[in-house]
């Protein structure tokens, strides 16, 4: 979208500010978003930019932007963080072929596996999934992880969603 208003108005009449959030997640449309912008500002000196990330590579970023360029930093507070993997075990099923099958029998694994990983340690879980459609999946087959545990689904444009609360 940012691309697309620049090369509408390639110095963004009317705009003052761009924020660039969680830039580590770096993408074409991100690297050529923020050299456009640049060269908005090169000529637009009241174009503000604001680059922000948790985890990013400062010095690579300055490096790009300019040893002058104004830095903030925040501290945040860190937390002890295990990463557990498990494969899924991919299952012959005879009975049935569909698609929809392995994508249910996936999240049925998924939610086994945050079981064992919580019934393995103290604490709670945050797992990552690549869509909302795999989030309601796990979300519905969350009882197999047992009684004690709540799933707490949360999706851009989403409010929390809670299931399976003790």
């Amino acid at each position: 979208m940012l691309t697309r208003m620049l090369q509408d108005d390639p110095l963004l009449e009317g705009v003052s500010g761009i924020v660039f959030d969680e830039f580590h997640e770096r993408s074409l449309e991100a690297d050529l978003g923020l050299a456009l912008a640049l060269d908005a500002q090169s000529v637009r000196d009241d174009l503000r930019l604001l680059v922000m990330s948790a985890t990013l590579d400062v010095e690579a970023l300055l490096g790009v932007l300019g040893e002058a360029t104004p830095l903030l930093e925040s501290q945040g507070r860190s937390f002890p963080v295990e990463t557990r993997y498990r494969p899924l075990s991919f299952r012959s099923n005879s009975n049935s072929n569909s698609s929809s099958s392995s994508r249910d029998d996936a999240a049925s694994q998924q939610a086994i596996a945050v079981g064992e990983a919580l019934a393995l340690s103290e604490g709670d879980a945050l797992v990552f999934l690549p869509g909302v459609a795999e989030i309601r999946r796990l979300a519905r087959s969350w009882p197999a992880v047992g009684p004690n545990w709540r799933c707490a689904s949360c999706t851009g444009g989403c409010r929390w969603r809670s299931s399976a609360a003790p």
